[in-house]
């Protein structure tokens, strides 16, 4: 399994990182871990590490994929950060995408960034 999910009930925030190759099947399994994790904890917010994977996504799937991915959490509405490298531009198409479906996901190319954003609604 080229993904990982963590949960740190001291700040309700779930962390998953991907690894490897990415496909949509890889995709739409972690979709079902997550939101498993999701509803388990009552969790509002994920951390998702994308640094190490190498997404093998076509770009015409990206524009439906949001929706796609916000299924999988039915009835959850989380807080989303990615963090990827600064060649992913899918990842931004994906960001400006899931935000015209009313989504909250940002896209990050630095993990502390991306932490402060999810966890500023703590403050």
């Amino acid at each position: 399994m080229p993904y990982t999910i963590e949960y740190d009930k001291k700040i309700d925030c779930i962390y998953t990182s991907m690894t490897g190759e990415v496909d949509l099947d890889t995709v739409r399994e972690y979709r079902l871990d997550v939101a498993q994790v999701l509803q388990d904890n009552n969790c509002q917010r994920i951390l998702n590490d994308l640094r190490q994977a190498k997404l093998i996504i076509p770009l015409a799937d990206m524009y439906s994929f949001p929706r796609e991915v916000g299924e999988g959490f039915v009835g959850l509405f989380p807080k989303r950060a990615l963090v990827y490298r600064n060649d992913e531009i899918m990842l931004q198409f994906f960001e400006v995408t899931s935000r015209n479906q009313g989504l909250s996901v940002r896209v990050f190319d630095d993990y502390d960034k991306a932490k402060r954003w999810l966890l500023s609604d703590l403050d």
